[in-house]
């Protein structure tokens, strides 16, 4: 027997293991739900190349010195800070009905346009740069924990 063909069959198994769970996964949870989540973590996740670049624009576009990229970046992840404020704001203070997709879409479309103006190279001075990419970390952390408080829930 080929070895080539045993291990054939057993990628076909591991397919076969993946639609499985997957379709446990879709008919446990709400499909809405877990596409929040999934583009939240994958949010997440693309925010180390976010900073990476982030810094290399600090340097060659605006020349700051080492010292001074740090504190904006301190600055920039300050949001992330009093997540624990943002659950409660979220839950005490609903938008048009809703607790928690409100916010989401309120803040992902803030995070679209913030993030739109840091790309479109629209900015004049590192601290217009600062205040957009606060922003954008601002709206991202706050996702997170409505997307966290949704993930309880469920």
């Amino acid at each position: 027997m080929d070895p080539a063909d045993n291990s054939g069959e057993e990628f076909d198994i591991q397919i076969k293991q993946k639609k499985s769970y997957f379709g446990r996964l879709c008919g446990t949870y709400d499909k809405n739900f877990l596409l929040s989540l999934g583009l939240q973590y994958f949010n997440n996740g693309s925010k180390v190349m976010a900073i990476l670049a982030l810094l290399d624009i600090f340097k060659s576009e605006f020349g700051l010195e080492p010292a001074t990229t740090q504190s904006y970046m301190a600055i920039m992840v300050l949001p992330w800070a009093p997540k624990l404020l943002y659950g409660i704001v979220a839950d005490t203070f609903p938008i048009c009905g809703s607790r928690k997709r409100s916010y989401i879409i309120l803040m992902g479309l803030l995070q679209a346009l913030f993030a739109g103006i840091v790309a479109l190279d629209v900015y004049k001075s590192a601290e217009f740069f600062l205040t957009c990419a606060t922003i954008v970390s601002f709206t991202g952390a706050f996702m997170d924990v409505v997307v966290d408080g949704m993930m309880v829930v469920q």
